[in-house]
């Protein structure tokens, strides 16, 4: 929403979005509406991404300006939470990962399943 605004505001200053609003017609009828078209949610833009945060979601790059602001977030959560490990853990997490990967579709199931029952109980 903020960002948003923010666009708003910038085509407000500029005039890009003050003089369409302004003209009358010839016959002097009401000024045209300003479409909230005009107010797209561009996202998070990969170059404002830290040379970290760029590093840790790179298998990310090709496809970033199609995912929706919030999974963007998301991602760069996930990447700031993982600079905040030590390597220590990073080395684990990294171990986990593998294991899941090699995991068959059922195994990978059944890990949800308890991971979520467990998660119920708490």
């Amino acid at each position: 929403m903020t960002r948003r605004l923010f666009i708003f505001f910038l085509l407000v200053t500029t005039g890009v979005a003050l003089f369409p609003a302004m003209a009358v017609s010839a016959e002097g009828g009401r000024p045209p509406v300003i479409s909230p078209l005009i107010l797209v949610d561009a996202g998070i833009p990969w170059n404002t991404l830290s040379p970290e945060e760029q590093d840790i979601l790179k298998k990310h790059r090709r496809d970033w300006t199609g995912y929706p602001e919030n999974e963007q977030n998301r991602l760069r959560d996930g990447a700031r939470r993982y600079m905040r490990l030590s390597p220590n853990e990073r080395d684990r997490l990294e171990r986990k990962q593998k294991q899941y990967r090699e995991m068959t579709p059922a195994e990978r199931k059944q890990l949800r399943d308890r991971y979520h029952k467990q998660k119920k109980h708490r």
